[in-house]
């Protein structure tokens, strides 16, 4: 069976990406890491967890201020044509210091050295680096929300759209849809280093509660013209290959949060 994890770091424990309810990241673009790996032949998912578990226990040691999640698929775009790849994914997001200097920990601790050579021996994985931005986090609601929702949309700029007109749309967007469709939160991914195959310029991802929510979002977008934002958006501003959504399980936060 072939799976891949994709570790992609989602938010330095939102806690000091948003104080407030409705308060965005303060401008500031946070490192995405990502890890594509499948199982070696004969490997177990239970082995597996078994080397991350330990991990974990070593960013606790170490204070790492990190937050990891992983997603499997709900509705995704595969099919027959174009078969799915993996079964899972799993993200972790930080600054660009504190990743650096857990990567260096990694690297030069005896432990941290086994733990990688372990996760080398049950998988194998190909890191891409990127970076995020928080257009809106409820953050209290993401820090205490273990399993929820996201939905992933990769889109390309079109030709004439500059950074600065599609940002701005991004921000007149997010002030539209405000009180009316139930996120808690929603983030851009720009793909950079080792990306060069990436499926589009940027992605969206938009985190729900539960499905519930994810439900009620789809009535708003079905039966209150939320269609129309999007329509705008694609005739308008970007080219995107539409919308997946994934089960969201949180499965580090730092010690202590």
């Amino acid at each position: 069976m072939n799976y891949v994890v994709l570790i992609l770091l989602t938010s330095i424990s939102l806690m000091s990406f948003a104080d407030n309810h409705n308060e965005s990241a303060a401008n500031k673009l946070f490192a995405v890491e990502t890890q594509l790996c499948s199982l070696n032949d004969g490997k177990t998912m239970k082995q597996y967890r078994a080397v991350m578990d330990r991990y974990y226990r070593f960013a606790d040691k170490h204070q790492f201020n990190i937050v990891g999640v992983r997603q499997t698929p709900l509705f995704t775009n595969s099919g027959p044509s174009n078969p799915a790849t993996h079964d899972f994914n799993e993200r972790w997001a930080s600054t660009f210091k504190e990743s650096g200097s857990n990567w260096e920990l990694l690297f030069n601790d005896p432990e941290g050295q086994k733990i990688m050579s372990d996760w080398t021996e049950v998988a194998t994985c190909y890191g891409k680096m990127s970076s995020g931005y928080a257009l809106y986090v409820d953050a209290e609601a993401m820090n205490n929300d273990d399993n929820r929702i996201v939905t992933w949309n990769w889109c390309t700029r079109k030709d004439d759209i500059s950074w600065d007109n599609i940002n701005q749309q991004h921000r007149n967007i997010a002030a539209e849809i405000e009180g009316k469709v139930p996120n808690i939160a929603w983030l851009l991914y720009f793909p950079q280093i080792g990306s060069s195959d990436a499926p589009g310029e940027f992605a969206h991802a938009f985190v729900y509660p539960d499905m519930n929510a994810f439900m009620a979002e789809r009535e708003w977008f079905n039966n209150q013209e939320g269609w129309r934002i999007q329509d705008d958006y694609y005739n308008t501003y970007a080219d995107c290959r539409g919308d997946s959504a994934m089960f969201e399980e949180v499965i580090y936060r730092p010690k202590g949060s």
